[in-house]
């Protein structure tokens, strides 16, 4: 079923800047226009709960995010000395763009680049699962991937950061300092 209305009316969303519209917006405006087993996978995805989600375009980026996490494990794992194994996930297809998008993410030279080169990749997927239908759901699942991105991205409040920073290092010198 194609919601060409809904699509064509989404805003714009990008990581740099407030994303235009809240959740609640959002799933208001959807309800009513998609149908219900549709509106139930793209609540799932907007909650981050796709593995409850049955859309195949779900599951395709489900596959396609669990082989980035895969890859970030295996390297991240590797560097430690340890076992990968453990910590890998199955996954339907593979896709070469995401070992080499984690790979070239992870050598950045900070955590902060890191991140954001590894949710510019989940950017540029959450693109390419739009071109699955670009006036149907696939369209939707991406715009509510890129939305949550975005939420991510400006939800961080450098304070609070500081804060549960400051807190752990407090709690890890406890530690050190009894033991």
């Amino acid at each position: 079923m194609a919601y060409y209305y809904l699509v064509a009316s989404l805003p714009s969303v990008s990581l740099e800047a407030k994303p235009p519209v809240s959740r609640e917006d959002f799933l208001r405006s959807c309800r009513g226009v998609l149908s219900e087993a549709d509106f139930r996978d793209m609540s799932l995805v907007l909650e981050g709960r796709e593995s409850e989600a049955a859309h195949p375009s779900v599951r395709r980026w489900r596959d396609r995010e669990t082989q980035l996490r895969n890859a970030v494990a295996r390297i991240r794992a590797v560097k430690a000395g340890a076992d990968p194994t453990p910590f890998q996930r199955s996954h339907g297809g593979f896709d070469v763009s995401v070992e080499q998008g984690v790979a070239e993410a992870l050598g950045r030279p900070n955590p902060l680049e890191r991140e954001q080169a590894l949710d510019r990749l989940r950017w540029r997927l959450a693109e390419e699962l739009a071109l699955e239908g670009p006036f149907d759901m696939p369209a939707v699942f991406a715009f509510v991937i890129k939305l949550r991105l975005a939420e991510r991205w400006h939800g961080w409040d450098q304070d609070k950061g500081r804060e549960a920073f400051e807190a752990l290092v407090a709690r890890t010198m406890q530690g050190t300092n009894h033991g």
